[in-house]
C-alpha cells in the first residue's frame, strides 16, 4: 500500500508538468516527502484507535497543504466550485433576492432588479416565513439559499410576512439571475458621467456592461467621466483586461504577468476596442479595491490616462488559475501561479498578503481559521460593516455566510474606527522620504509622462481623499441593522406612507421616531451592540487579549483610542450635533430603499459622497486635472 501512494502521488505530479530543462529540479526531494507522509498515513490507518473517514482525513491533509502557501491558493468541493463558478459568472439560477435574518426569520434585504422576485412585489424587509411548506425559523442563511436556489423553471412555494399586512403566499419560478457588475450609470451635474462598480465584481460580462454604460454617458454629452472601484475586489483577468482597453488606445500596456522566476512572460496590450480615448477620467479606489480593480487602475494611472483619487488600493498582485480536478465529485484547486506587474513594471502585491497563514495568531469562525493581525488591520481600518464585509472577502476568500458571521463576533466592534492610517501605511509613506521630508529613489517607477509612482504595496491615489468618519455610535446602528428595520416598520406602521413613491423628508418627527424605536430594541430582547456598555467591554476584553500577545505599540495605540472614542459618544447619547446629520442620512437612504427602489437608493447615496464631489469638481476644472498628469509624484492631500 505504501508504495501505491508514493507511485501515484509521483505519478500526478508529473502528468502536469511538461518537460522541463530548468538547471533545479523542483522535485528533487519530493520521493522524501511523499515516503515521510506515506508512514504518518499507513500508521494512522493501521493503529488509530477508531474508525476513520478516509475522505474527510485525505481532504484535511490537502487542505494542510494548501494553507501553508497563500491565503488565495484553495481547494473547491462541489458545493465551494459551484459558488467560485457563480462569482466568476456574474449567474446563478434562483429568484433574484439578497436575503438576511431578523427575527430568527429569513428577511429580504433587496430584490434585484428584473428578476421574479422584484416581478412580483417583494419588498425590502418581506419576511419568509415559509418555503415549500417548511417553516424557516432559525435557518442559517446557507440553508435559506440552498432551499430557494434550484434549476431554472421549477416553481417554489413562499408564505411571505410583510409589517401592516396579513400573510400571504406566493408562487415564484426560478430562472437564471444576472448580478451586474455596473451598479450604477449615472448623469450628474456639470455633464459628468459617473459609473460604479463599487462593491462589485469583475465577472463575465463586466467589460461590456462597463462599454455599455460608456456609450450612454457619451451620448448623454458627458464631458467627463467617474469610474468607480470603491471596495472591489476583482475578479476575471481578462475582464479586467477587456475594462482597462474601454478607455486606453490601441497597442497601450494594460498588464504582464509573470510565472515563477520568470521562466513565463505574458503581455496584455490594448486590442483598439476603445470606447473613449480623450475624455477627462477619475477612478475611485480604496483599501477594499483589489486584483482586476487594481489592473484596471495601475493601467490607467501608468498610462497618464486619468487620475486615480482616493486611498491606497488593497495589494493582491497575484493571479490564480483555476484546476480542474478529475474526481468522484466535482472538485477544484485555485492556485496562485504568478504576479502581475502594471505597465510602469511595478509588483503592487503586499507582502504581507502572501505570507502564510500559519505565522500569526488563528482565530477560528466555523472550521476554518483566520489570522487575528489580518482581520484586527481589516476591522480598522474599515469605514462602515460594507467595507469590513468586501476586504475581508477580498483578503480570505471567504463565502457571505463566513463573512456574516465574523461580523457578528466581538471582535467586529472595531469596524469603522475613525480613520486614521495604520502605522504600516505611515511605515511605507515615510520609507519614500529622507531625513529632509523629500521623496527618495526606493522603489520608483514612471508613468508614461515621466511621474512618479511607487511599487510594493498596492495602487498609491494620485489624489489622496478619505471619505467622511462616520461617529462609532452611528456605525453601530447600521451594523445592527437598526436603520433597515426601523424603515421597514416606520413605512408598515402608516398605510398612507405605504403607499407613498417618495421618500418622506427626514423631519424632528422621524427623528424622534428613530429614537423610540432604538430605546425600545436596547430595552428588549434583541442584543445590541449599543446596551450595556457591551462594545466597551468588549474593547477590554481586546485589550486584555492584546497584551497577552504582546500585539504591537501601534494596534494598541488603535484600540485606546477607539475605547476613547466610545468613552465620549455613550456619554452625549445617540442624537447630538456630530451624529444627527448621519443618523437622518442613513434613515432617509433606507426609507427610499424601501419606497423607490434600489437604484434610487444608490443616486441618494451619491448626493452626500464626498469623494464622488471632489472627483467631480476635479473634471470641471481642465487646468487642475491636466497639472496632476504631468507634474512628477506630486500629490495633493484632503484633511480629516
Amino acid at each position: 500500500m505504501r508504495r501505491y501512494i508514493i507511485l501515484m502521488a509521483a505519478s500526478c505530479l508529473w502528468s502536469h508538468t511538461p518537460a522541463q530543462a530548468a538547471a533545479i529540479d523542483p522535485y528533487s526531494e519530493v520521493n522524501a516527502g511523499w515516503e515521510r507522509f506515506s508512514d504518518v498515513y499507513l500508521h494512522i490507518l493501521e493503529n488509530y484507535y477508531t474508525h476513520l473517514d478516509q475522505t474527510r482525513v485525505m481532504r484535511s491533509a490537502i487542505e494542510g497543504m494548501i494553507k501553508d502557501l497563500d491565503p488565495y491558493s484553495q481547494f473547491f468541493d462541489e458545493e465551494g466550485l459551484r459558488q467560485l463558478r457563480q462569482d466568476t459568472t456574474g449567474k446563478f439560477a434562483g429568484l433574484g433576492i439578497t436575503v438576511g435574518i431578523k427575527d430568527s426569520y429569513p428577511v429580504i434585504i433587496v430584490p434585484i432588479e428584473e428578476t421574479p422576485a422584484e416581478r412580483a412585489g417583494l419588498l425590502p424587509g418581506d419576511q419568509i416565513v415559509e418555503i415549500g411548506g417548511k417553516n424557516t425559523k432559525g435557518c442559517s442563511l446557507d440553508d435559506v439559499v440552498g432551499m430557494l436556489r434550484g434549476d431554472p423553471g421549477t416553481k417554489v412555494n413562499l408564505k411571505m410576512h410583510r409589517f401592516g399586512r396579513e400573510d400571504w403566499e406566493q408562487e415564484l419560478v426560478r430562472e437564471i439571475i444576472k448580478i451586474r457588475s455596473v451598479s450604477l450609470t449615472q448623469n450628474l451635474p456639470g455633464e459628468i458621467g459617473y459609473i460604479s462598480l463599487k462593491q462589485t465584481r469583475f465577472s463575465e460580462d463586466t467589460a461590456g456592461e462597463v462599454a455599455e454604460a460608456l456609450r450612454t454617458l457619451k451620448a448623454g454629452a458627458a464631458k467627463g467621466i467617474i469610474l468607480d472601484l470603491r471596495g472591489n475586489p476583482g475578479g476575471l483577468l481578462s475582464q479586467a483586461v477587456g475594462v482597462a482597453e474601454l478607455v486606453l488606445p490601441k497597442g497601450a500596456p494594460v498588464v504582464t504577468i509573470k510565472e515563477r522566476e520568470n521562466n513565463k512572460e505574458e503581455k496584455k496590450t490594448a486590442s483598439g476596442r476603445s470606447v473613449t480615448e480623450s475624455l477627462p477620467l477619475v477612478v475611485l479606489i480604496d483599501g477594499g479595491s483589489a486584483s482586476a480593480a487594481e489592473i484596471v487602475a495601475g493601467a490607467i494611472q501608468d498610462n497618464d490616462r486619468g487620475i486615480i483619487m482616493g486611498t491606497t488600493s488593497f495589494g493582491k498582485g497575484s493571479v490564480q488559475t483555476i484546476f480542474d480536478l478529475h474526481e468522484a465529485e466535482e472538485s477544484a484547486l485555485k492556485l496562485t501561479t504568478a504576479l502581475y506587474y502594471t505597465p510602469s513594471g511595478r509588483c503592487i502585491h503586499r507582502l504581507g498578503n502572501s505570507e502564510s497563514r500559519n505565522l500569526s495568531l488563528k482565530v477560528p469562525f466555523g472550521e476554518i481559521e483566520l489570522p487575528a493581525s489580518g482581520v484586527l488591520e481589516i476591522l480598522l481600518r474599515a469605514a462602515d460593516p460594507m467595507q469590513a464585509a468586501i476586504e475581508l472577502k477580498s483578503r480570505f476568500d471567504l463565502e457571505e455566510s463566513v463573512v456574516v458571521q465574523l461580523l457578528a463576533e466581538p471582535l467586529a466592534s472595531l469596524v469603522g474606527q475613525p480613520p486614521r492610517r495604520l502605522a504600516a501605511e505611515e511605515e511605507r509613506e515615510n520609507s519614500k522620504k529622507d531625513a529632509g521630508g523629500k521623496e527618495t529613489q526606493q522603489e520608483i517607477f514612471y508613468t508614461r509622462k515621466g511621474r512618479r509612482v511607487f511599487g510594493g504595496g498596492g495602487i498609491a491615489p494620485d489624489v489622496v481623499s478619505k471619505p467622511w468618519p462616520t461617529p462609532t455610535v452611528v456605525r453601530d446602528l447600521q451594523k445592527n441593522r437598526m436603520f433597515f428595520d426601523f424603515a421597514i416598520e416606520y413605512v408598515g406602521r402608516d398605510t398612507t406612507l405605504s403607499r407613498l413613491t417618495v421618500a418622506p423628508e427626514v423631519d424632528e418627527q422621524v427623528l424622534a421616531a428613530f429614537e423610540a424605536f432604538v430605546r425600545h430594541r436596547r430595552g428588549g430582547t434583541t442584543n445590541s451592540m449599543l446596551s450595556g456598555g457591551f462594545a466597551a467591554k468588549r474593547v477590554t476584553e481586546l485589550r486584555r487579549l492584546g497584551e497577552e500577545l504582546g500585539w504591537s505599540p501601534e494596534t494598541m495605540t488603535h484600540i485606546d483610542n477607539l475605547e476613547e472614542t466610545l468613552q465620549a459618544e455613550q456619554n452625549v447619547g445617540i442624537l447630538n450635533s456630530i451624529t444627527e446629520p448621519h443618523i437622518r442620512e442613513a434613515i432617509r437612504r433606507e426609507l427610499i430603499l424601501r419606497l423607490q427602489g434600489k437604484k434610487a437608493s444608490l443616486v441618494a447615496e451619491l448626493e452626500n459622497d464626498p469623494q464622488v464631489s471632489e472627483a467631480a469638481i476635479l473634471l470641471k476644472e481642465p487646468q487642475r486635472y491636466t497639472q496632476h498628469l504631468v507634474s512628477a509624484g506630486s500629490k495633493e492631500h484632503k484633511g480629516n
